[in-house]
């Protein structure tokens, strides 16, 4: 297990063999891995759960464009819970994910590492913010 901050974080993949693989790791980092087999599942859980970190796949139906309710709702969602997007959709673009107010965006296929390390730095960060509210 590494030494890297550790908070919740909110897994949200309907393919079951990566969703499984993402929580292995993610938990072997030290976070408390919550896996969601629906966008309902992880609303109800992100509106029980302070502090915790969405990584989010499967946003949308269309591969080629994100419907103006899917947006919003993402939008919303990213408003109130610090979201990480996984995705292979053309729709995805880093200035959607800034306009999105996303904490960030990776592409699929991604390299596990290397979401290992957006998840730690999007942690680190959740858990500054939190702390600072707290000061406030």
């Amino acid at each position: 297990m590494s030494t890297t901050p550790s908070g919740t974080v909110l897994l949200l993949e309907d393919d079951a063999s990566i969703r499984d693989l993402l929580a292995l790791v993610l938990a072997d980092d030290g976070h408390d891995v919550r896996p969601c087999g629906s966008t309902e599942e992880i609303v109800d859980l992100a509106a029980t759960t302070p502090d915790a970190l969405a990584v989010v796949d499967f946003w949308g139906t269309s591969h080629a464009t994100l419907a103006t309710d899917e947006r919003d709702l993402l939008t919303d969602f990213a408003q109130t819970v610090p979201t990480v997007l996984v995705t292979g959709r053309g729709w995805a673009s880093e200035e959607m994910a800034q306009e999105i107010g996303l904490a960030a965006l990776v592409r699929k296929p991604f390299d596990v590492a290397e979401m290992s390390e957006v998840v730690r730095s999007c942690v680190a960060k959740v858990q500054a913010d939190s702390e600072a509210s707290s000061r406030s």
